[in-house]
């Protein structure tokens, strides 16, 4: 149970800062896209993949960001969260 939550709340902290770059740093606006490209000159180049699969599973079940295959789109609702 205790892993379970440690988990839970690193899938939630990459998950924000996964929204925080993609806003702060790379001025994202909503709808805009980025790729993997796009991220890896930034701390996510140094996440190792599952770290980064679990930010983005968690960003998008919040409603923060829409991922589809390497692309990464804000949403109004990362917006509003950022």
């Amino acid at each position: 149970m205790a892993r379970e939550r440690l988990r839970k709340l690193t899938a939630e902290a990459t998950g924000r800062r996964l929204l925080e770059i993609v806003v702060y740093t790379k001025h994202c606006r909503v709808g805009g896209k980025l790729t993997l490209d796009d991220l890896e000159v930034t701390e996510i180049g140094d996440w190792k993949m599952p770290e980064f699969r679990s930010a983005c599973v968690y960003a998008a079940s919040q409603g923060w960001l829409f991922v589809a295959n390497d692309t990464v789109a804000l949403t109004t609702a990362g917006m509003a969260a950022a």
